[in-house]
């Protein structure tokens, strides 16, 4: 067995100054101060053949983030709609410890824009579009250079060489209610893209151990789509819920030293129906429905996963004081 204890914490401070300009338009001005702390310790004990007990206790790993970057937005603020726009320019300085000694302490500098802009047209509806920009760092566990020899067919070493994630995420969306008859729409299509995505480096040596480790791999794109739709079915008393989720990424690994390219597409599906009225009883019953296209570069790997369930809770409130739930799930994995 391993035991893993992970400590996080972090503290952001964002003090600033918001100025109207006219009617409608505000500056606001700030500055971001930021600290985040991760540690990680591993206790290992490996029993062979039910005889000999190993016990190893790794050196101590943690990762100490300071950051700090001015912030500016533009905002306009209407009865019916709003407009933002911001920047934000970040340095973070990310210092890498092992056993009580710093090992490396690289530092980065990122613009991060954003917009983001919402329309409610009629009651009921609205539009939205926006665009995000965010990094993301790498974890201690993703880091910590010594390997992982818990399973000893497949043995994880971390990278401290790897570098932050730099993302870029674009979505549309459109909502419809009707508060008549109690009907919802929901629309959501958008994209993205992460420039130096971490992925999986593996390769199986001569004694057939596959050992992995993370990397920084040239990117992953990915596109989505989702639509729900809800509606009450007044003569049978209850109300009915669907929705559909489309989602296709395209990324990379290395496999035995060969540069190996990912695309996953993912249709997944949803049914789901519920009483009305519901005073005393709650109950619903549905279903899922996932498929996943996995395709590789390395041909011998492609694969397709079906995966369905179906879904029933019951409530039951007779009474201010007491309250009965029961739920059920089936699922099927292949």
């Amino acid at each position: 067995f391993r035991d893993d204890q992970n400590d996080r914490a972090g503290l952001t401070v964002s003090p600033g100054v918001l100025h109207r300009i006219t009617q409608f338009w505000y500056i606001a001005a700030g500055l971001e101060l930021g600290t985040y702390t991760q540690s990680l310790k591993w206790q290992q004990q490996i029993e062979r053949e039910g005889l000999v007990t190993l016990d190893t206790i790794f050196p101590s790993f943690s990762t100490h983030q300071l950051s700090m970057g001015p912030t500016l937005s533009l905002t306009r603020n209407s009865k019916l709609s709003q407009i933002e726009f911001t920047l934000k320019g970040i340095w973070k300085q990310f210092d890498k410890v092992l056993a009580g000694s710093s090992v490396d302490k690289p530092g980065y500098f990122f613009i991060l824009p954003g917009f983001n802009y919402e329309y409610r047209y009629r009651t009921g509806r609205r539009v939205n579009f926006s665009y995000t920009s965010e990094v993301n760092m790498p974890s201690v566990t993703q880091l910590y250079y010594v390997p992982n020899t818990l399973n000893l067919l497949s043995i994880i070493q971390g990278n401290p060489d790897l570098d932050p994630e730099y993302n870029h995420s674009l979505r549309a969306s459109w909502w419809y209610f009707d508060q008549f008859s109690f009907t919802s729409v929901f629309a959501l299509l958008g994209g993205g893209y992460t420039r130096d995505k971490i992925g999986w480096s593996q390769y199986t040596n001569e004694e057939l151990i596959t050992v992995m480790s993370p990397v920084n791999t040239s990117g992953e794109s990915s596109f989505y789509s989702y639509i729900s739709f809800s509606t009450p079915i007044r003569k049978l008393g209850m109300k009915i819920s669907l929705s559909s989720h489309e989602n296709w990424s395209k990324g990379m690994g290395i496999v035995n030293g060969v540069d190996n390219t990912q695309t996953n597409f993912i249709h997944a599906f949803r049914l789901r129906l519920e009483n009305r009225k519901k005073q005393k009883w709650d109950v619903a019953v549905g279903g899922n429905l996932a498929i996943t296209d996995a395709k590789y570069s390395i041909s011998s790997m492609n694969t397709v996963y079906y995966n369905t369930s179906l879904f029933t809770d019951l409530n039951f409130t007779p009474s201010e004081r007491w309250s009965f739930e029961a739920d059920a799930n089936v699922v099927n994995y292949n």
